[in-house]
């Protein structure tokens, strides 16, 4: 089955993320959530189901940390969850 990777940009839960995430782990495939920066999830997220990789690494620059992540999970598809506003930033990103 395949990798699929979702990027996202703040610490909020996403509904979209979550239900798409749920169907396809009923379909085997390996879900995972990249949260850039330095930012962690907001109180009541539940890391009990999942196995989210987050960026921020004392010994590391935060952006090579969570690059590095990314490249370890090897993704079939990446989706990216952000603002309108954030879009330069993401493109910048992952232009590369």
């Amino acid at each position: 089955m395949a990798n699929i990777a979702f990027i996202d940009t703040i610490k909020c839960e996403k509904l979209g993320i979550m239900y798409l995430s749920s169907v396809l782990k009923e379909r085997n495939h390996k879900v995972d959530v990249f949260l850039t920066g330095t930012e962690r999830p907001s109180k009541g997220f539940s890391k009990k189901n999942s196995s989210s990789n987050y960026a921020a690494d004392n010994n590391k620059n935060v952006q090579d940390s969570f690059i590095e992540s990314l490249i370890n999970f090897k993704p079939d598809f990446v989706g990216f969850s952000s603002f309108i506003s954030q879009e330069p930033e993401v493109i910048e990103t992952f232009s590369a």
